[in-house]
Formats: C-alpha cells, sequence, structure tokens
C-alpha cells in the first residue's frame, strides 16, 4: 500500500483523504497546512498521524511515496517540481499549473524520472462517463463527429460569494475556461479518444466587484458575514465563457461547444431577411420626404435575396458565402443600395478567413472589414446624413465599449447603428436628391441609416434567439 502525503487541507483535500481510502491502495500518512494548530486539528479528525507546515519536510520523509497537491493554483508548479525533484510521485489538483511553459517542463521532469505525473480530473470516473466512453470505443454509436455540452456552477452567483479562484494572481488568468472548463475538456478528449489542439473562447465578467472577506473562509463552509466584514474588491478573471475547442486525430475531428457556426449564422441571416422585410413601407416613407420613395422596395428585394441565397447555403465556408452574397446583393435592382449593401457583405466574408466558427474577435472582424470595405466607394462620413452615419458608429461603439464575447460585439454594433441613425435627424443631407433639400432634411432620420440600424438589430436579435 501506497504512502501519501497531502498537501493543502482545505474542502478539495479531505475529498482526496476520502478517495484514497475508498481506493484501499494507499493510506494518508502526513498532512501539510499553512496553519500548524489547524492543521493538528484537521489530522486528528481525519485520522492522520504526521502534521507539517511546510513541504520540505514530506520531501525528506523517504516513507513518503505520494504526493497530492490540493493548494490553490499559484502553489501547484513549485510544489510539484519540488516533490519530482524528490522522486515523489505526484498528483495535483488542476490546473497543473498556471502557464503552459511551466507544464512542459513538469512533464519533462517526471519523463525523466520516471516518475507518475498525474492532474485530478475525477469527473471522468462517474459510472455514465465511464459508460459513455466503453460504447464509443465499442464503436456501439459510430464515429464521433462533434461534441457539444455545458459545465454550468452557480456557487459564485453573488456578489458576496468569494474564493481564491475569483483572483488571477492565484488562481490563473482564465477562471472559467482554465480552471473550472478544464473537467469538460478532460471528458471530451476522455471519452471520445479525440485530443484537443485548439481552444477559442467569448469571456464575460458578469460581476466586476465583489465583496471579499476581510478574513479567510473555506470553501463551502457556508459561514455567514456582515456587511461590515466585507472589502470591495475588481475582480480580473471571467464568471463565464461560450468556447470552441477544436480536436485533430486521424479521422479529423472537431467538438464544438459554442459560437457563431455556419447553421447560427443563417438563422440569424434569416431573421435578418424578415425584420428588414417587415420595415420596407417605413424605409419607403421615410425615403418619400426627400427621394424617390423607393427605398423599401429596395430593400425588401435586398432582403428576399438574403433569404433565397441562405435557403440554398450547402458547402461554402462562412466567408466565401458572405462574398458570394454580397455579389448577388449588388445586382439587385433599385439604385445605389444594392451595390452599397453588396459591398458591406462582401467586407463582412473577407474579415471572417473562413473561420468554422465565429468567436469575438473575428466578428469584430467581420464588422470592420465591411464598414472598411464601404469607405473604399462612398466619400460619406459622419454628419453627412447616410448610411455612413450608422455604419460608423456601429464600428465606434464595438471599440469603444472593449466588446469581450460575440453577444456584446453584436449589442454594440446594433446599439452604434441605432444612435447613428437618430443622429442623422439633427443633420442636414449631404449627397443624393436629399441634398437639394438643404434645411428641410432636418428632423428626419435618413432611410439608409435606419436599414443599417435594422440589419444591425436583426443579426443581434437572430444570434440571441
Amino acid at each position: 500500500m501506497l504512502n501519501i502525503a497531502l498537501v493543502g487541507i482545505g474542502f478539495i483535500g479531505e475529498e482526496h483523504v476520502e478517495a484514497i481510502r475508498r481506493t484501499n491502495l494507499g493510506r494518508v500518512v502526513a498532512l501539510v497546512g499553512r496553519d500548524l494548530e489547524k492543521t493538528r486539528r484537521k489530522a486528528l479528525m481525519l485520522g492522520v498521524d504526521k502534521v507539517y507546515d511546510d513541504i520540505h519536510y514530506v520531501l525528506e520523509d523517504k516513507e513518503i511515496q505520494v504526493v497530492h497537491i490540493c493548494t490553490p493554483n499559484l502553489l501547484h508548479y513549485p510544489m510539484v517540481k519540488k516533490a519530482l525533484e524528490a522522486g515523489k510521485h505526484v498528483v495535483c489538483e488542476k490546473p497543473l499549473t498556471m502557464t503552459s511553459e511551466e507544464a512542459r517542463e513538469l512533464v519533462s521532469i517526471a519523463e525523466q524520472k520516471n516518475l507518475i505525473n498525474a492532474i485530478h480530473f475525477n469527473i471522468r470516473y462517474y459510472p455514465l462517463i465511464r459508460h459513455a466512453k466503453a460504447v464509443i470505443q465499442k464503436g456501439e454509436i459510430g464515429r464521433v463527429y462533434a461534441v457539444t455540452g455545458s459545465y454550468l456552477q452557480d456557487w459564485l452567483v453573488k456578489d458576496t460569494d468569494y474564493s481564491w479562484r475569483l483572483e488571477a494572481s492565484k488562481s490563473g488568468e482564465t477562471r472559467a475556461v482554465g480552471d473550472i472548463g478544464t473537467h469538460w475538456m478532460d471528458l471530451v478528449e476522455y471519452v471520445t479518444g479525440l485530443k484537443i489542439t485548439e481552444v477559442n473562447a467569448d469571456m464575460g465578467t458578469f460581476l466586476s466587484k465583489r465583496k471579499k472577506p476581510k478574513k479567510g473562509i473555506e470553501t463551502w463552509s457556508g459561514k455567514l458575514l456582515k456587511n461590515d466584514d466585507y472589502e470591495i474588491v475588481d475582480i480580473d478573471t471571467e464568471d463565464y465563457a461560450s468556447s470552441m475547442v477544436i480536436g485533430h486525430d486521424d479521422r479529423s475531428g472537431k467538438m464544438c461547444e459554442k459560437g457563431i457556426t455556419k447553421k447560427r449564422l443563417q438563422k440569424m441571416l434569416l431573421y435578418t431577411a424578415d425584420l428588414l422585410a417587415q420595415h420596407t413601407d417605413l424605409l419607403s416613407d421615410i425615403d418619400s420626404k426627400f427621394g424617390d420613395g423607393d427605398h423599401g422596395i429596395t430593400v425588401g428585394r435586398i432582403a428576399n435575396c438574403i433569404r433565397n441565397e441562405t435557403n440554398k447555403w450547402r458547402d461554402e465556408k462562412m466567408g466565401d458565402f458572405l462574398d458570394n452574397l454580397g455579389a448577388e446583393i449588388m445586382n439587385v435592382n433599385g439604385g445605389s443600395a444594392g451595390p452599397l449593401w453588396g459591398t458591406l457583405f462582401q467586407g463582412f466574408g473577407q474579415g471572417i478567413e473562413n473561420k468554422d466558427m465565429l468567436d469575438s474577435n473575428l466578428v469584430k472582424n467581420m464588422i470592420e472589414a465591411g464598414i472598411e470595405e464601404m469607405k473604399t466607394i462612398s466619400n460619406a462620413g459622419i454628419g453627412d446624413k447616410t448610411m455612413m452615419d450608422a455604419l460608423i458608429l456601429a464600428g465606434d461603439f464595438i471599440e469603444k465599449n472593449q466588446s469581450k464575447n460575440v453577444e456584446e460585439v453584436l449589442r454594440a454594433a446594433a446599439d452604434g447603428a441605432e444612435a447613428g441613425m437618430k443622429a442623422t435627424e439633427n443633420y442636414v443631407a449631404k449627397f443624393g436628391r436629399a441634398k437639394s433639400y438643404g434645411e428641410q432634411t432636418l428632423g428626419f432620420p435618413d432611410a439608409g441609416a435606419v436599414g443599417i440600424m435594422y440589419l444591425f438589430k436583426g443579426l443581434y436579435e437572430g444570434y440571441m434567439g
């Protein structure tokens, strides 16, 4: 039977003691904690003989063969390294380290010394997970094409909920993905046999400020505090992430959790086409004030083009499809709207590089590329009372809001386009037929800007729906 020392005596440390005893393969002979008296009390409760306040003593103890590291993340790397160099096998809580460079170093040391250097991913041992793995290995469900799932926890949902895991200096730069999310990623690899090679995530921090207890409280202790027991602190890790992971083996299998996929983009475009079609009369009414009164008809044709081409979309990559959709929109009859909207959509396509899923950065690139492409064919700018007022502000809002996920990017674009549209009511028209009406155009929005507002509103609402 293996002799095991456990470093870190908090909530998860006790779970390790219980799990070790259930295996009947080892016995916990020593506990290590910062507070020696507290560690002695915990050892007495758990029936462990030896107590230390420094891992150094464990490494010198020749009786101990295995060390379990159950400390906050920032201590994993130095403690695991010391244990391996002392010739001890290691079981470490996830993540193994806070950087990939440190992890590679530990793997190398373990290989050189022929030692076990394991990470504690306990969820893979649940009976249903083991069953799922066996079913896939036996080929009972055929080839695995995609994996979807979620890992949601509610223990930090209140602003008074606090843990060292919230602090990047102790937990690592990413929490939902790099700390908790690694459980989900491990399950994907374990159950399917595929290996993750890329991870992309749209991350959000819902509670940017929290109430931190002025004295330490053990995780899950449930201890109640008063307002005076807290201090307000800034949070520098994410509460939530929508992630895409891609893994390759000899079958080039792919796994995805969430983001803008081809199917989702189709849904967004169809929703947008319907929204535009619903407002064609309004657009024509606005245009009739100082124009031909046919802008709504043209936008209706554009909406039909978007709907028809999206329904026919089969094998093209997202970037190629948007580029080709732009070419089709350019051929829509009805003045300059077709070429302008077509150019915008072609810019969208050029901005996303034919990726299989769009994260927040690619959505930013898509919108920014569309706006930049429009600038190459239009001399209009802010204050000229054109669709460019809505487009330029859509891009400005994205940049100013420093949006961190797809939802925030699309919402910022929609808000910016609406702000730009409303601002045109205060501008005098400087382009097109409306230019001849001069100050009479004050007090009315530009029909082109209204159309752009509905475009971005449709993309946002289509994504959210």
